[in-house]
């Protein structure tokens, strides 16, 4: 892949990698807005996650996650990627699967309904793609499961595999982890093959904290919260990037490993 690429929120965690990955340019938040449709592909990773919104504050979610997303969309004359998540479905669609060309799900009974999803961070995601959708020619929207990279910031998972720090989350909780070469390498692939719509980008395989606990040889404890990830297909990433064929386990081991030996 040989293009002139921008990644629109590159300061940290899978923009900065992508950045790297991609020998792209970058913009971040304050810096001069570049002309954007000089360039041949744009990757938006961009995003705020605001949990819990007052009014007052409502304004600053639709900066952060709206306005400037529909003024770089809109100038946009390349290929756009934006970076969505697999949140925007509900625990109720079991598999979720992307339709191709109408980038709807293709099963009638799966339809997602905003009102449906919980919190503002998946409604917020489910209306950009709307946005991306609305002023970008043939776009392509990745839903990635849970990230995991250098100088990513530290969850759960990262700090049960790090033993250390406090895991607020119950053993039985549900994860789905690839890694940010994946998505880099997913996005290079869906360029030379002319890709478009939308891909769960997933792991064959989830993983509980309890069961990775077990793998490593945890013996602390485990918090009460309990969290779900959606079940998704993760077809028409496994058919561009084999490496989504994975178990989340395995994908673990392999982050973890490179990880310390960077370290």
């Amino acid at each position: 892949m040989s293009k002139e690429t921008l990644i629109i929120g590159a300061g940290a965690g899978l923009g900065k990698y992508l950045s790297d990955a991609l020998n792209a340019d970058t913009f971040v938040r304050g810096d001069p807005l570049p002309t954007i449709k000089s360039y041949d592909l744009i990757v938006y990773c961009a995003a705020k996650a605001h949990f819990r919104t007052a009014p007052k504050n409502l304004f600053q979610s639709i900066s952060d996650n709206f306005l400037l997303l529909e003024t770089i969309a809109k100038e946009t004359k390349g290929k756009f990627v934006y970076i969505s998540s697999v949140d925007v479905y509900t625990p109720a669609i079991k598999p979720a699967i992307e339709d191709q060309k109408s980038l709807k799900l293709n099963r009638e009974s799966d339809d997602i309904f905003i009102e449906d999803l919980p919190g503002g961070y998946p409604s917020f995601k489910l209306m950009s793609e709307a946005l991306v959708q609305e002023y970008t020619a043939n776009p392509l929207i990745l839903r990635p499961t849970s990230l995991f990279g250098a100088n990513m910031r530290p969850n759960n998972i990262f700090r049960l595999l790090n033993g250390d720090g406090t895991i607020t989350l119950s053993a039985k909780s549900r994860f789905n982890c690839i890694r940010y070469q994946m998505i880099s390498n997913l996005i290079e692939a869906a360029i030379d093959t002319n890709t478009s719509g939308i891909i769960n980008c997933a792991a064959t395989a989830d993983v509980t904290l309890g069961e990775l606990g077990k793998a490593i040889g945890y013996t602390g404890s485990f918090g009460t919260i309990d969290y779900t990830v959606p079940n998704v297909s993760n077809d028409r990433a496994t058919s561009l990037v084999p490496e989504f064929g994975h178990s989340s386990l395995d994908i673990l081991h392999r982050f973890w490993a490179e990880q310390t030996t960077t370290a």
